[in-house]
């Protein structure tokens, strides 16, 4: 992507973001540019950031104690306890833990108590 248009534009009633793109770095380079007929569109997907093999936790779990300091309750001998965690990126539904975290510890949402009314759990994936 070369251009992103910095606001959504209203397209056939759907809200999108335009931009210039160069399909061929060769093209860049004074090769005969390559003919599209009028009126293409394509959908891409913008990866803003990528992390691979790190703990996750479901965005639900982290408590924010104050700007950029974060905690989770990790399930230990059934009981939830706090402990302090490092976020790192996160999205609407998965958030990164830096440290303060191993895969395979039990964390609590709180969302939902269960029939015996304990906290909701999801397990900290790698």
């Amino acid at each position: 992507m070369t251009l992103i248009t910095p606001q959504l534009v209203n397209v056939s009633g759907s809200s999108v973001v335009e931009g210039d793109v160069v399909l061929d770095a060769r093209q860049a380079a004074g090769v005969p540019a390559l003919t599209l007929p009028l009126g293409v569109t394509a959908a891409v997907d913008v990866i803003a950031a990528q992390a691979n093999n790190v703990v996750l936790v479901p965005v639900q779990a982290l408590h924010q104690l104050s700007a950029n300091s974060y905690a989770v309750f990790v399930v230990v001998g059934g009981k939830p306890t706090l402990r302090i965690v490092t976020v790192g990126l996160q999205d609407g539904t998965f958030a990164e833990i830096k440290t303060g975290l191993k895969a395979g510890e039990v964390v609590s949402t709180g969302l939902q108590a269960t029939q015996n009314n304990t906290n909701t759990q999801a397990v900290a994936t790698p």
